[in-house]
C-alpha cells in the first residue's frame, strides 16, 4: 500500500510503500553483502520511502527493499549495484532509477547508524532513485535512517505511518 504524506509548513513530501516496492525504480542488487554483527529479531518486511522537499533543492531520494530474517547473529546488507549518470543535469528525466556510487557510503552509514539495533537477517535494497540536481549525501543518509526506523516498527497502521515519528528530516 502506498501512502502520500505531506507535512507543511516546511514542505516535506514523503511517499511510503508498505509490503510493496515502487516497480518503476527497481535496481539490481549486489550479490556480495556487507556483514555486520546483529542480535535483534525483526519480522519479514518490505518497504520503500521517497522524500522530496520542494522548498530545498538538495533533498530528493528514494530507497527501499526487503528484509528477510534468519537465525545467524549477522546483518547482511545488499546494496544496489551503483549506476553512472551519463546524462547532463539538464536532460530529462531529472529523477533517475538507481543509486550512484557517491551515495553508497552514506546509505551504509544511515542503515548502520546504530549497530546495537541491527536485526538478524538480510536487507536487500532493491529500489532506489535519485535526482541529478536534487539529491545529496545528507538526504540519502537520513533517508536510510528513516527506512530502518520504519522497518523496525512493531506494527504498521495508517496512524503510525502518518504520524511520521519514524522519519528523520535532513532539514534539521
Amino acid at each position: 500500500m502506498k501512502y502520500e504524506l505531506r507535512w507543511p509548513p516546511n514542505g516535506r513530501e514523503v511517499d511510503v510503500w508498505l509490503n510493496e516496492l515502487p516497480t518503476e525504480n527497481l535496481a539490481t542488487v549486489d550479490p556480495k553483502p556487507l556483514t555486520f554483527p546483529a542480535n535483534v529479531i525483526w519480522a519479514e518486511r518490505t518497504a520503500a520511502l521517497s522524500q522530496r522537499f520542494p522548498l530545498n533543492v538538495n533533498r530528493y531520494g528514494l530507497l527501499g527493499g526487503s528484509f528477510i530474517p534468519h537465525r545467524e547473529k549477522a546483518f547482511l546488507l545488499h546494496l544496489p549495484v551503483p549506476v553512472v549518470d551519463s546524462l547532463s543535469p539538464y536532460q530529462e528525466p531529472y529523477r533517475r532509477p538507481g543509486l550512484p556510487e557517491e551515495f553508497q557510503a552514506t546509505v551504509v552509514d544511515g542503515i548502520t547508524h546504530d549497530l546495537a539495533t541491527l536485526p538478524c537477517g538480510s536487507l536487500y535494497l532493491c529500489a532506489a532513485a535519485h535526482d541529478v540536481v536534487g539529491s545529496s549525501q545528507v538526504g540519502f543518509k537520513t533517508l536510510s535512517i528513516s527506512l530502518m526506523n520504519l522497518l523496525s516498527l512493531p506494527a504498521w497502521d495508517e496512524e503510525v505511518v502518518a504520524s511520521g515519528h519514524w522519519f528523520v528530516s535532513p532539514l534539521r
